[in-house]
């Protein structure tokens, strides 16, 4: 379990390897967690994107359960690859 983006505009980048033809999934249990609905503060709304090497964006994902990102990506050649998560709104929480 990785602890990820806790102040506004904070992002966090996790670097993995992936082998060729290798499927990976992330998914963010953030929202599900946070009992506010009667609650004035703001929500966590987190946010995955995978990029490779060069910082080109692979996939994004926000709102799967939720406010809570799941990505699903298969990986195309082996190499290097980063994870970003982020809020949405750059809030933090």
């Amino acid at each position: 379990m990785l602890r990820a983006f806790q102040q506004g505009e904070d992002m966090d980048w996790y670097k993995f390897t992936a082998a060729a033809g290798q499927e990976v999934t992330f998914a963010v249990e953030c929202a599900r967690l946070e009992d506010k609905i009667h609650d004035i503060s703001p929500h966590a709304d987190p946010m995955l994107v995978i990029f490779d090497k060069a910082g080109n964006e692979l996939t994004r994902n926000d709102d799967y359960y939720r406010a809570d990102s799941l990505v699903h990506y298969r990986f195309e050649k082996a190499g290097e690859y980063r994870v970003q998560i982020r809020d949405v709104n750059y809030q933090g929480s």
